[in-house]
């Protein structure tokens, strides 16, 4: 079974979302990517998963300060993109700290074929056409994410990015037996984690970052 890969969401183990202490409690417990959701305002790069408020500016983590902390380390970023306009400005900072190669992105992500891409990309499902992220995925839409997953052109295409209490069991196991890709958002409950661990989903994103970890150990690399 291929090692599923544990997503460190923003605010893991309770920490203040887009805060420095959830990027070092993150690289504390070594999570495979760190989830940072991102915004542009005036030329920079910030953390913030609303709205920026400019008036608390200094407030915010910047993306080039998380960069400097990440380069050193075995981990990868999860560009969370809030906006359409953040993403070449998060593009030219990940390639000034050659950190492309180890960046998924994933939220408002719209580039139909990027030959020159070094990134991946986790495609979510409003971005695609196929439904809402609101919507219940069923049968006759996992067929349509089939077809759309076998006949992508596009090299930095790897996954789905779907919330896992938006779709059948039945769409779940579809994917599956298609050989589908597809990570599930934000899981929060042990006991679905291990059932992902037991069924090999390709990615999770939580906060429970410490029990995922432990939870792949026991159950994936015994």
């Amino acid at each position: 079974m291929k090692r599923t890969i544990i997503v460190a969401h923003s605010g893991c183990e309770g920490t203040v979302p887009g805060s420095l202490e959830y990027i070092l409690t993150a690289l504390k417990w070594k999570a495979d990517f760190i989830e940072v959701d991102l915004r542009l305002y005036d030329g920079e790069v910030y953390l913030a998963h609303d709205p920026i408020d400019v008036n608390r500016l200094d407030t915010y983590l910047t993306f080039r300060h998380v960069l400097e902390l990440v380069v050193p380390e075995k981990i990868g970023l999860n560009c969370d993109l809030k906006e359409k306009e953040v993403f070449e400005p998060v593009l030219r900072l990940l390639r000034e700290y050659g950190m492309e190669e180890r960046t998924v992105f994933t939220g408002e992500y719209w580039v139909e074929t990027d030959r020159k891409a070094k990134y991946k990309y986790y495609l979510n499902t409003t971005c695609s056409g196929i439904k809402s992220d609101a919507e219940i995925i069923n049968e006759s839409d996992a067929d349509r994410m089939i077809y759309f997953y076998n006949n992508s052109k596009d090299q930095a295409f790897d996954a789905f990015n779907l919330d896992y209490r938006n779709i059948t069991n039945e769409a779940e196991k579809k994917l599956f037996d298609a050989g589908v890709r597809f990570c599930f958002w934000t899981v929060d409950n042990l006991k679905e984690i291990e059932r992902m661990l037991k069924d090999g989903v390709y990615a999770i994103t939580t906060n429970l970052l410490s029990e995922a970890i432990s939870a792949r150990l026991r159950i994936q690399d015994e």
